[in-house]
């Protein structure tokens, strides 16, 4: 189960994910750490999206999230969304 800490910061990003063939195999959060959350997914590829001190980011080697945009952290959600979502589809 999600916690529904994750669930209101990145739920509608999930449903989406699922929509697209995702499943979340594993999740955690700890509110003692700046509410920091992981959450590990699988489907066309693997996904790791952490939000550490309210950034965003998606786990991975350079190689493969630097085209897309992704090697970096990000404090705009949407725009991390965003470019999950290319990436997610490629």
């Amino acid at each position: 189960m999600i916690d529904e800490r994750i669930l209101r910061d990145f739920g509608d990003e999930l449903a989406r994910l699922e929509l697209l063939g995702y499943r979340v195999v594993r999740s955690q959060c700890d509110e003692t750490v700046f509410g920091n959350w992981v959450i590990d997914l699988v489907g066309r590829t693997n996904l790791r999206i952490v939000r550490d001190r309210g950034q965003f980011l998606l786990e991975g080697t350079r190689s493969s999230l630097e085209p897309s945009g992704l090697w970096r952290a990000f404090d705009d959600r949407a725009r991390f969304a965003e470019l999950l979502f290319a990436y997610a589809t490629r």
